[in-house]
């Protein structure tokens, strides 16, 4: 087992170990044979927020025990492979308390395609919560999201032709957007997974 401890700023560039005392912010990726197992989000050199891979044989007590109760405690749990793609489970707690569910699917270049809420005794998705991105790369994207009926309700660029906020409305002529670009995945909440 091979275990690696990386740090980056807030802009995502590699720190090294000396230089966390002199940046505002930065995160510890701790990754398990390749595989991310803890992302911690400092400001300054006071833990914030926790993001926490868990592994099947993991309980929640034991991993909330592990990090002061007064800040977010984020744990992700891999529910299924579906192809090309990977659903995972997400839940928030903060002083031992669930206050978040939610579902995330990611592509096989792990980046996150599709965001939802779930209630948390049902488990079933929030209408109005869900959202989907479309990448181009990683800091360049459209993010699209949807209202109670599942219809599109907006869209945000960071693509640099067209940076901000669209209503469905505006993408009809909006320049440097296409549907056929995109797909017809995005035009609706659902189907949750890409078809084809």
């Amino acid at each position: 087992m091979v275990r690696t401890i990386d740090y980056k700023d807030k802009s995502g560039k590699d720190l090294l170990k000396e230089q966390l005392g002199t940046v505002a912010g930065y995160t510890e990726i701790t990754s398990i044979d390749g595989r991310i197992k803890t992302e911690k989000l400092f400001s300054g050199l006071i833990l914030q927020y926790v993001s926490y891979h868990k592994d099947g044989n993991e309980t929640i007590e034991a991993i909330l025990a592990q990090f002061p109760e007064d800040i977010t405690i984020n744990i992700l749990s891999l529910d299924q492979e579906l192809g090309d793609y990977t659903m995972f489970q997400e839940a928030n707690y903060q002083n031992g308390k669930l206050w978040f569910r939610g579902r995330i699917l990611k592509d096989k270049m792990n980046r996150a395609i599709y965001f939802d809420a779930l209630d948390l005794m049902e488990g079933t998705s929030i209408p109005g919560t869900v959202s989907k991105c479309f990448y181009f790369t990683e800091d360049t994207y459209f993010t699209f999201d949807y209202d109670h009926n599942d219809a599109l309700k907006g869209m945000d660029s960071t693509y640099a032709v067209n940076a901000g906020c669209w209503s469905p409305y505006d993408l009809e002529d909006l320049g440097g957007f296409s549907w056929s670009q995109v797909g017809n995945y995005y035009r609706n909440a659902f189907p949750v997974i890409p078809r084809g």
